[in-house]
Formats: C-alpha cells, sequence, structure tokens
C-alpha cells in the first residue's frame, strides 16, 4: 500500500478527544510469559505498596528529544510507549519512576521497586504502570490495557512481558506485578537482562477516555474546542476547519463591523468565534453565532447536512463581503469551474456551460478509493433510445453527456455521500464502508487541459463521526459487542492546493486583527465579568419594586393600581441594608429628602385586595429582607407628598373650586363602596376609624339620581372584560382585543365587533371556543337569538384567562345562515389535483343536487366537459361514500367537521351500461393500510383487458411508460390482496367487482408503488433546511 494513503481510520485530524485507538483486546488478559517460570505465577500483580518511598535513582527515557516532543504532541490520543532505562540498578532499594508520557492527556509512569516475597524474603522486581492525573478531584477514573515488558538486551526475542487491564482510580492509581521476575534473574548477566548495570524497562498501553478529569486543553495542545449545544457537532467541525484555514479567518477579521447589531450581525459573530478561538483558555460557546442566525433552542437539537450549513453560511459571508476591502476572498479562495457537456455521437453539435461550484459532492458507495470516486464523477453517459438528446434542427441525436473540471480552487472541500436513499426502506441509509483517501491528491488528470499551476493538493482536515466517542461516554447499546476498531466516519474532506499553502496557511498575527475589533471584544469580556460577578453575588441582593404616584394617577379601576400594568421602578439592594439606609440612598435618586418620603409596605388582603401598612418607628433600622418577610421581592408605595387636609388635597387634585360640595365614598372591594353618610362632620373627623390603607373616592354632590355616581363606575368596572376575537377561516390570525361589557347581549356584542371590522353586524357569525384551553374554534355558532349575556359565554374559564371567541365575515345576513348548513368542499380538477377549498351553504330541507348546483357557481369549470359534479367523502386517501343526487342534505355526517370532494364527472361515465361498473383506484404502499394520494373513479367494462385498464390508469396519471413500470396493480376485497397478472389478454369480469356479503365490501383497484410524497408527522420538530436570518 502506499505510504501516504489514509483511510476513515486515520486519526491526522481527530478534533475529538475521545475518540480511542482500538487494541487486541482478546490478549489483555493479566498473565504470566510462558517462558517465566510457573512457581512465581502467585499474587504477582495489584497495585503497589501506597507507603512506598521514592528513592532518587540515575532514571532517563532512552527516546532523543525529537521522539519526546512526538509523544507529547500526541497527548490526546488513547496509545503511548514508555521506555525506561534504570541505571544503576543493583544499588536501588526504593521506587523508582519514569519520566511521565502522556495519554488522553495524563501522565503516565512506569513505576519499579524491590518487593520481598515467602518466608525466606525472596528479592523480586515490583513493576507496576502508574496513572496520576494532575487533578483535585477523587472521583475520577480510566480504563487501560498495557503490555509490561523487561527488555532482554541480549536477543530481542528473550524479553520478558505479561499483560494487564485495570480501572485506574484515586485508591489504585498504580497497577502491575509484585513479583515480576526475581531481582536475582534480572541480576544475572547470562540470562540479557541486564548490562553495565542498566535494565530497560517498556510499558506499551491503550487507555480508554477518563472520567472526571479536567485537562488544560491549551496548555497541552494549545488550542481550545467548541462546546456543542445539542446537535452541533457537525458545525463546530465547520467552524474549526474555516478557522485553521487562515487566509479566510483574515478576511472575517477584516470586514467591516462596527455599527453592526451586536445580536443579529453574522459577521461579528463569526469575528467572536474566531477570536475566542485564538485567545480564550477555555472551550468557546457558539450561541451567539446561532442567535445571530436567527435559530431558535430547537433547531440547536437538529442534525443536519454539513455541506448545507457550509453553503449557507459561506454564501452568506460572501454577501456581507461586498462592497468591503476583502469583497471576492471567499470565490478566489474556494470556487472552481466545471464544465457540463452534451456531445452528438453522428452530428456535428455539441451544448457545453461553464458552472462555478464551492464543493464537490463525491460517490463513495461501491467506491474503494478517492480517485475511483472522481473517475465516476467525470464519467461519461450516453444517451440512446428513449432518452436521446434534443440538438434543435438535428432532431434526436445519440449524444455523450458528462462534466470535466476547468479549473481546481486553492481550498477544495470535498463531501462525502454518507447517505443514500433506499426506495425499500423509504429512507435515507448510512454507508459505513471502508473509503481510502490520501495525504496527497494529485486531481491532474481530471482536467479539460493543465492550468499554470500543478493541481497537487495536500490533506489539510478530516471531520468524521465518532461513535466510539458516543459509545464510551454514554455506554452506546446494551448487550452490543463490538470488536475491533469502532466506525469513524469521514464525511468532509478538506485539501489546499501545494501552490497555495504559504498564502492560505500564512500565519497570523495579532496586527492582522483590527485595532476597533480587539477594543470592542474586551469591552465584551470586561461586560460579561461584571454580569458574571453579578450573577454569583445575587444571592446577596434583593429587589425593591417600588410605585410612586405619578405613576399611577390616571388609574381607572379597583385598588391603588393594577401591578402588572402600572409603571414602577426596580432598585436593588443589599439583603442586610435597612430601611434607612436604602430611602437615602434612594433620595439621591429621586430627588427628594428623606423626610420627604414615607414608605407604604403592600400586601394583600383576604378579600384579595391591596392596600399598603404603615410602619413604625423601629422599622428603619429592620433589614430589608427582615421587612420582607425573607422574600427576594419586596414592594412599596413611595409617598413623597405628605397633605394635612385630605378635602383640600382632594379638590386642589382636581381643580374643584372651595364652594362646590364633594360626596365621599370608601372603596371597600370590587364590588363594593360606602358613602360617607354625614357629610356635615369634618372629613379628618369621619376617617378617625380608617386603617393605614383605606381608599377614599369622590365625586361632586350631581343633586340629581339620573347622572351616573361613584357607585355606577364601579359598577361598570366591576363587570368590564377584555376580549379576544379571531378570524376562524384565518390560520394563526393574531386576532384583536375588545373591551366589553360582562352584561352585553348578542347585538350589543355583534355591534362593537361589526364597528371595529367596518362590516354590517347581521354579516357576522360568532364561535365559542372548542374548550377554555384550547385554541380553536367551536364547529357549532352561537345562535344570533342568543338571550344570554357576554358572562353567560364565559362561564367555565378562570379570571385570569384571556377571553376569546371567534367570527367568520359571511356572504349572507347571519338570520338567514341559521337556516342553512354550512358543507365544506374541496374541488378536485381532471388531473387529481386539489385546487382549492370553499364553503357551500344549502337549506337545512335541500338535497344533494341543490348543493351540488350552489356549488358551480362558486368554481370556473373546464369548457368542453359535462358539466355534471358529483359529491365523494374520502376517508383516509380512499374513497369511502359517493352521494345520490336525490339523497338529503341530512346524509352529510357531520358537514362541519369534515371536507367533502367535488368533481366533475367524466364523459365515460355518465350514463353506464349494464356490463359496466365504476371502481375506485388508491394508493398505497406495501400494506393496504397505508393508502396515500388521491384516489378516483374509473369505469371498467366487462371482459375489458389488463392491459387496457393499465392503460387507461397511466393515462389518468399522466405518468410515463418508465415510472408505471413500477406500479402493481391488485384487487382487494375484504382485505385480501389479488395482484394482476401480467399477461394482457386476460380479461376481468365484472362479477368479480361486485360487492359481497349484502352489499358490503365492495372491492378496489389498489396501485402498489413507493410513496414519494413527504410524510407528515404529528410533531412539529422534523428536521428542516439550515436558514440563516439575518
Amino acid at each position: 500500500m502506499d505510504n501516504n494513503r489514509k483511510t476513515d481510520s486515520y486519526d491526522f485530524d481527530e478534533v475529538d478527544a475521545d475518540d480511542t485507538q482500538a487494541s487486541d483486546q482478546e490478549n489483555m488478559e493479566v498473565g504470566e510469559d510462558d517462558n517465566y517460570p510457573p512457581n512465581n505465577n502467585n499474587n504477582n500483580h495489584g497495585p503497589a505498596s501506597p507507603d512506598a518511598e521514592n528513592d532518587t535513582a540515575d532514571t532517563s527515557e532512552i527516546n532523543n528529544e525529537d521522539d519526546l516532543d512526538k509523544l507529547k504532541a500526541n497527548a490526546s490520543q488513547g496509545v503511548a510507549k514508555i521506555q525506561f532505562a534504570v541505571r544503576n540498578f543493583s544499588k536501588i532499594d526504593g521506587t523508582v519512576l519514569s519520566e511521565p508520557v502522556y495519554a488522553r492527556n495524563i501522565p503516565w509512569r512506569i513505576m519499579l521497586m524491590p518487593r520481598y516475597a515467602g518466608q525466606e524474603k525472596t528479592k523480586h522486581i515490583g513493576f507496576f504502570l502508574q496513572c496520576a492525573p494532575e487533578t483535585d478531584s477523587l472521583s475520577w477514573t480510566c480504563s487501560a490495557s498495557a503490555t509490561l515488558m523487561l527488555v532482554n538486551q541480549a536477543n530481542k526475542e528473550g524479553a520478558m512481558s505479561r499483560r494487564i487491564h485495570h480501572v485506574f482510580f484515586p485508591k489504585e492509581n498504580d497497577w502491575g506485578f509484585s513479583q515480576f521476575i526475581s531481582w536475582n534473574d534480572a541480576m544475572d548477566s547470562s540470562k540479557g537482562f541486564i548490562k553495565n548495570d542498566t535494565i530497560i524497562l517498556e510499558a506499551s498501553l491503550s487507555a480508554d477516555p477518563p472520567h472526571g478529569v479536567c485537562w488544560d486543553s491549551k496548555k497541552i495542545t494549545g488550542f481550545v474546542g467548541l462546546r456543542n449545544q445539542g446537535a452541533t457537532c457537525y458545525m463546530n467541525s465547520l467552524l474549526q476547519t474555516l478557522y485553521f484555514t487562515t487566509q479566510l479567518r483574515r478576511a472575517v477579521y477584516m470586514m467591516p463591523t462596527e455599527n453592526d447589531d451586536p445580536v443579529r450581525s453574522v459577521p461579528l459573530a463569526m469575528q467572536r468565534i474566531f477570536y475566542d478561538l485564538q485567545y480564550c483558555d477555555k472551550p468557546v460557546g457558539t450561541k451567539k453565532l446561532t442567535r445571530s442566525f436567527g435559530w431558535e433552542t430547537l433547531d440547536s437539537f437538529m442534525q443536519h447536512d454539513v455541506q448545507e450549513l457550509s453553503r449557507v453560511l459561506l454564501d452568506n459571508l460572501e454577501n456581507k463581503m461586498k462592497g468591503t476591502c476583502v469583497e471576492g476572498t471567499i470565490p478566489k479562495q474556494l470556487e472552481g469551474k466545471m464544465i457540463s457537456y452534451i456531445k452528438c455521437l453522428h452530428v456535428d453539435y455539441m451544448s457545453s456551460r461553464i458552472e462555478p461550484f464551492l464543493d464537490i459532492q463525491i460517490n463513495v458507495k461501491g467506491k474503494k478509493t478517492i480517485y475511483e470516486s472522481f473517475e465516476d464523477y467525470i464519467r461519461v453517459e450516453t444517451m440512446d433510445g428513449e432518452n436521446k438528446y434534443d440538438a434543435g434542427e438535428y432532431g434526436l441525436q445519440e449524444a455523450r453527456k458528462g462534466v470535466i473540471f476547468s479549473a481546481f480552487p486553492p481550498i477544495l472541500h470535498l463531501q462525502l455521500m454518507r447517505f443514500q436513499y433506499d426506495p425499500l426502506a423509504d429512507l435515507n441509509v448510512k454507508i459505513n464502508d471502508r473509503y481510502e483517501f490520501y495525504d496527497k491528491l494529485d486531481l491532474n488528470k481530471f482536467l479539460e487541459k493543465p492550468e499554470s499551476e500543478p493541481a497537487n493538493y495536500t490533506l489539510h482536515a478530516v471531520l468524521a463521526t465518532a461513535e466510539e466517542a458516543i459509545d464510551n461516554n454514554y455506554g452506546g447499546t446494551e448487550g452490543d459487542e463490538h470488536f475491533g476498531r469502532h466506525c469513524t466516519n469521514a464525511y468532509m474532506l478538506v485539501y489546499i492546493r501545494d501552490s497555495c499553502l504559504g498564502e492560505v496557511l500564512r500565519e497570523l498575527t495579532d496586527d492582522d486583527i483590527p485595532d476597533s475589533l480587539k477594543r470592542r471584544f474586551a469591552e465584551e469580556k470586561k461586560l460579561e465579568i461584571q454580569r458574571r460577578k453579578e450573577r454569583n453575588e445575587a444571592h446577596l441582593y434583593m429587589s425593591v419594586q417600588v410605585w410612586r404616584e405619578d405613576q399611577f394617577s390616571c388609574h381607572q379601576g379597583f385598588d391603588l393600581f393594577v401591578a402588572d400594568k402600572a409603571k414602577h421602578s426596580t432598585y436593588k439592594a443589599l439583603k442586610k441594608s435597612t430601611l434607612s439606609e436604602f430611602l437615602k440612598a434612594l433620595s439621591d435618586s429621586i430627588g427628594h429628602s428623606v423626610t420627604e418620603m414615607r414608605p407604604w409596605p403592600l400586601f394583600h388582603r383576604p378579600n384579595g385586595t391591596t392596600r399598603v401598612i404603615g410602619l413604625d418607628e423601629s422599622d428603619y433600622e429592620k433589614t430589608l429582607f427582615d421587612l420582607a418577610e425573607n422574600d427576594e421581592n419586596w414592594y412599596i408605595f413611595l409617598e413623597t407628598l405628605l397633605p394635612d387636609d385630605v378635602a383640600k388635597k382632594c379638590r386642589e387634585f382636581v381643580s374643584i373650586p372651595l364652594g362646590v360640595p364633594l360626596l365621599f365614598f370608601e372603596e371597600v372591594k370590587p364590588n363594593r363602596v360606602d358613602l360617607l353618610t354625614d357629610t356635615n362632620i369634618p372629613l379628618m373627623k369621619a376617617m378617625e376609624e380608617f386603617t393605614d390603607g383605606d381608599i377614599i373616592c369622590f365625586q361632586i354632590d350631581p343633586k340629581d339620581d339620573k347622572i351616573p355616581s361613584v357607585k355606577d363606575y364601579f359598577r361598570e368596572l366591576f363587570n368590564r372584560v377584555d376580549v379576544k376575537f379571531y378570524d376562524k377561516n384565518v390560520s394563526n390570525d393574531p386576532g384583536f382585543t375588545l373591551t366589553l361589557s360582562q352584561r352585553m347581549h348578542y347585538m350589543e356584542v355583534a355591534n362593537a365587533v361589526a364597528s371595529h371590522l367596518n362590516v354590517e353586524p347581521m354579516m357576522l357569525q360568532f364561535f365559542k371556543s372548542y374548550q377554555p384551553y384550547r385554541d380553536a374554534a367551536s364547529h357549532h355558532p352561537i345562535r344570533c337569538s342568543f338571550e344570554g349575556t357576554l358572562m353567560d359565554l364565559f362561564l367555565h374559564y378562570k379570571p385570569s384567562v384571556m377571553k376569546k371567541l371567534y367570527y367568520q365575515k359571511l356572504t349572507i345576513p347571519v338570520i338567514e345562515m341559521e337556516n342553512r348548513v354550512q358543507v365544506k368542499c374541496t374541488w378536485v380538477t381532471e388531473t387529481l389535483k386539489e385546487d382549492s377549498e370553499f364553503f357551500v351553504h344549502p337549506y337545512k330541507d335541500a338535497t344533494i343536487e341543490e348543493l351540488l348546483e350552489e356549488a358551480k357557481s362558486l368554481i370556473k369549470l373546464p369548457p368542453g366537459g359535462t358539466g355534471k359534479l358529483r359529491l365523494l367523502e374520502v376517508v383516509s386517501n380512499k374513497i369511502c361514500t359517493c352521494y345520490d343526487e336525490e339523497s338529503s342534505i341530512d346524509c352529510l355526517a357531520q358537514p362541519l367537521q369534515r371536507s367533502y370532494r367535488l368533481e366533475e364527472i367524466p364523459h365515460d361515465q355518465i350514463n353506464l351500461e349494464e356490463n359496466e361498473i365504476l371502481i375506485q383506484v388508491a394508493h398505497f404502499q406495501k400494506e393496504i393500510y397505508q393508502t396515500f394520494g388521491v384516489p378516483f373513479l374509473m369505469k371498467v367494462v366487462d371482459g375489458e383487458s389488463i392491459d387496457s385498464i393499465k392503460q387507461r390508469i397511466k393515462g389518468r396519471l399522466d405518468i410515463s411508460d418508465k415510472d408505471f413500470e413500477k406500479y402493481k396493480i391488485a384487487i382487494i376485497r375484504l382485505g385480501r390482496v389479488t395482484y394482476l397478472p401480467d399477461d394482457e389478454d386476460k380479461t376481468i369480469s365484472v362479477e368479480d367487482l361486485q360487492p359481497t356479503h349484502g352489499g358490503s365490501g365492495r372491492p378496489w383497484l389498489g396501485l402498489d408503488h413507493v410513496n414519494k410524497q413527504p410524510k407528515k408527522t404529528r410533531y412539529s420538530y422534523v428536521e428542516r433546511a439550515i436558514k440563516i436570518l439575518n
């Protein structure tokens, strides 16, 4: 195999640190080497002694510095090899450790110590593998397998090796053999293990991803990753690829975004992502980017195609680059050109056009290498037979059709088509076939003619799924047994042209980032730190919601104000601060001294009203948290004007002269207002029995009972209700809200709505909600003779629930409409297309024929037809009833809830002979209950050939012979399917299509074929096309 050849299991550009190198699991049992004496196999593996002391010794790695750097560069990989040369071996009397080697970003060491066994205290070598993550956590674990080897320096084949498998954790962070080999055997120079008082130990380990270990990606690799929002791994992979293509990153930085919206700007969000990837020490979030796309939270949990996102994102950036200093960067770097051509074989005629591309989709199915995919891409197709090419004046000609590349871009994106539609399963099937690609790619032979620079490419990035990472982190599928390596499928490759490597990957320095951008992100970081600090200290603060007199002086309603509507100010204050301290701070904010302010805490009374309560002198030294009774929110009314004479203040408030008599009332609760009867005593005297928070209402004494009083006003307020009206026939209608009285009758409500809609009241019909908490209109209208009030329509509503009514505009007065029946109909054309939907309003005692006549005035019949209509009921894509014209309208079941089908009767179905019958034809897939599409009726003549029936069905469906070959026709009778044979001469008897069992079980013709219509789902979160809305 070529040394440059790579496969899907190649770890060239792995981003996911959880992807594991597989090894031979079946050979990883802990045990002794076959050459080792069997009598030393007792208690020879386990953890080292926890109290062993570390002695100094002359230890070193035998690898050179280049090998060591290579191991450190691969610190995130799951495999590693440790080589430990133990010098002055004969003098060792304690524990010695090798230098660390990193795997899974965890340091691993060989640990050696002398161990004694048996009554004779025979000295052995204790050989252990130590796992020591740099973490304070006591809950970390890491499963690993390793081969421990004592190298034979005289004969490599004589090495002593054993295998271990262990789950390392804090209390057992080393594992191996306490009696790996006797000390005397190791010291015996004739056995070859020691040379110049030095032995060599090796450990080849394979580690699974650890749990409970946090590692510093920036420190170890120099880079950080992107957080997955839910199912955005495909997006993260693409962003990383674009980030490491420094020419594109530089262009993104140079886009002017000084005046962009910080939330909706996609270029600014991309700049922020790239800047954070370059300078942050922790994984970078992508929520601000997806928010700039206009995505909802649900979009982040939907798996999408990376090619689709790549095209949409690059198109968006290209549009935003127009008119800037980086205009044309994306086409210059990513755009190639191909020529699509059709060349006639027997005449001198050729049609061709040049098409640009930003990526190339290549087939994987049945292809072993990337070169085979390119050869398949430019494969020539012969157009002959029914597929001849229309060459204009030359007529239909045999031709060859294909594509050839005319130019390849500096950066080549290759999309591997890992999914293919399976018509039998009716779903996309993933292709996990082995597929080889290369570090180096020579595409010169796929060009129409050589370019100025060779089309030689170097692999830059591999975007791959890592199912193994999912299995190891989340347990995979219970009961699954995996042998060998898990599937890691590449789905996108990025190559860079060799001649452009220096330009595309030119190092990006700090000077390449505009200063304005750096200042903006520094300010954002500062604000983010401040917000984080506020969140961390939020438990120390509480909210004080303050209402003042000028914020609800125009309030019309019960109580002092409506809490969720009245404007108010919210202040954050320390829970431990006293009321005096809070008022002192508040005085600077509102411009009143502390002596001019008096706080009144609000409380809810048992009768459902809200009032204020007074505070004692001692309360001013209590903490706000205590005054709020340990609540996080405290509500107060802040009085800043302290009147001495209430009556005088009332007159001044509304400019009433002193001589005009006033009546004063007390508002007890919403439906009760009491007059202060004795008007001869001073008001302050009458208020002596009042408590803090009581509400006084006043009016000019009318001296006339016909003039509305305060009681009348509050009675009207008590009956006031907001009602939202929706158009019943408009989906997602936003509706409008009217404030009405609960005591209104039908015509009063109709007049109010008609005035808003600018229509006549009698041309409206109203409907209640299907249920109080369901957004749907009832099928039964409210009769215009309804004698109840608006209150009667909302008996089952809770007070806090918005009241809803639905309406529809009529073409006839509602009185006349109530004597008619509303029938919903769908007009189906001759080509079996559902053209329009409308309502027909026949009288209740009408016949089907009268309904059809009225329907004719609502549709436009095509010329040359019979002009005769019929009414069908279709259920589950099958015709269940064809209504007779003489039948009464009462035979329609639930005409308001069902939709009936109207169609014109064809000429051949007007007058049937005795040997002719109408039979329905419906589509199904595999099972007869899986019906779909638009069914239809067709005439069958007794003794008609099967071939004739097929041809008439094909003509009615208006499909080609090639497509019709995929259809299988069957007679379905009482659930039994009988497929019609291909024998063209065989005929059908009308008797076989007659109903059985006393008129039930009418047979029908079924068309068995694949349903290519998009599947419907009861859920709304089906996969949607990727869109960037901003």
